[in-house]
């Protein structure tokens, strides 16, 4: 193993090693400062829409079956439109029809017993857009933790 000795030019009166200055909150350095605002910002916004998606799903729902009791007390279950006039141009076609009309009745059908077995969002859910918020804040900041890491290699 060779050593090598080194020493200070003779205009410099003394030297000595850089060590990393102590951090001055709680053990974090100054460039974290923005964070703590952002990390602040973000979980204000989660509080402040937690339960939004929630409500959401509920009105949806609600507006939904709302449409439907208006067509059941209305006695109109399907509106079919039959146009004889585009029939004869297109040369008939009626089979066809329906054909396609009972594939969309059976569509709907399946859809609508999906759509009972759909979950709501949990009731404390925040915003999607405060939670992916709150995600880049933590992604910036752990960026930032491990480039410090880096440097100190």
């Amino acid at each position: 193993v060779h050593s090598m000795a080194v020493t200070a030019p003779d205009c410099v009166k003394s030297v000595s090693p850089l060590r990393r200055r102590p951090a001055p909150l709680f053990g974090f350095g100054l460039e974290y400062s923005p964070f703590i605002i952002l990390y602040a910002i973000a979980l204000e916004w989660c509080f402040r829409t937690s339960g939004q998606p929630f409500a959401a799903a509920i009105a949806h729902e609600a507006a939904k079956n709302a449409l439907q009791a208006k067509l059941k007390s209305s006695g109109f279950a399907e509106v079919v439109i039959d146009d004889e006039e585009e029939e004869e141009e297109h040369g008939g076609g009626g089979a066809a029809e329906g054909m396609l009309t009972e594939a969309v009745n059976s569509t709907a059908i399946a859809e609508s017993m999906h759509a009972q077995d759909r979950k709501l969002p949990n009731p404390l859910l925040p915003d999607f857009w405060a939670v992916l918020f709150l995600a880049v804040v933590f992604i910036f900041n752990a960026l930032v933790w491990f480039v410090q890491r880096i440097e100190d290699e």
